[in-house]
C-alpha cells in the first residue's frame, strides 16, 4: 500500500490523494482522485499565493489601506520593519493590513480538533482519542505591500500573539 510505505507525509498524501482506485480489491473509485491545477500545484508556497487567496477568501472586506501604520499596526510589526518604510509605503497606497481585532478579547481559546459526541472511534485504541492536543485561535494581525507594477498582493508580515513580546512572522 503506497500511503502505508510513503517515506514521508508529503508522499503520503500524494498517494491517498492521487490513487486512481480504493477498496479492498481496488475496485472502487476513490472519491478523493484530486488533482489541483497546475497553478495551484506550481505557487502553493509562495507569499504572494497565500495573499491572493487570503484576498480572494471569505473575509476581503476586512483588508483595509494603513495610513498611519504606527496607530493601525501593533508596535512589534513597526518596530520590526521600521516606521520610516512603513510610512513610505502607507504614503504610496502599497501597505494594506488585517487586524483580527474582535478575536483579540478572548483567551488564547485551546479547542480540541473533535468534540467528544464526534470523537467516539479515533483514538489509538479504536475508542475516544486523548483531549489532549489543543488547536489555539490567534487574532492575528496581517501586514500585505502591494506591487502596483506586478498588480501583485504580497505577505510583508504576521503577528499572531498580541503581547509587547510577540513573534512577527515574516519570508526569512
Amino acid at each position: 500500500d503506497d500511503v502505508n510505505n510513503a517515506k514521508s507525509q508529503e508522499e503520503a498524501y500524494k498517494a491517498c490523494f492521487t490513487k486512481p482506485t480504493i477498496g479492498r480489491f481496488g475496485i472502487l473509485p476513490n472519491p478523493r482522485n484530486f488533482h489541483p491545477p497546475p497553478y495551484a500545484a506550481d505557487n502553493w508556497e509562495k507569499d504572494s499565493d497565500f495573499a491572493r487567496q487570503f484576498f480572494c477568501g471569505t473575509n476581503p472586506v476586512m483588508i483595509e489601506v494603513a495610513k498611519d501604520p504606527e496607530t493601525q499596526l501593533s508596535k512589534n510589526i513597526v518596530n520590526h520593519f521600521g516606521k520610516d518604510k512603513l510610512q513610505e509605503l502607507a504614503d504610496k497606497n502599497q501597505l494594506l493590513f488585517v487586524s483580527y481585532d474582535d478575536l483579540a478579547d478572548l483567551k488564547v481559546n485551546p479547542h480540541q480538533m473533535f468534540p467528544l459526541p464526534m470523537n467516539d472511534a479515533s483514538g489509538p485504541d479504536g475508542g475516544p482519542a486523548p483531549q489532549v492536543y489543543p488547536t489555539f485561535f490567534y487574532a492575528p494581525i496581517v501586514a500585505f505591500t502591494y506591487d502596483y507594477e506586478k498588480d501583485e498582493l504580497d505577505v510583508l508580515g504576521i503577528q499572531l500573539e498580541r503581547t509587547d513580546d510577540a513573534r512577527v512572522y515574516t519570508k526569512n
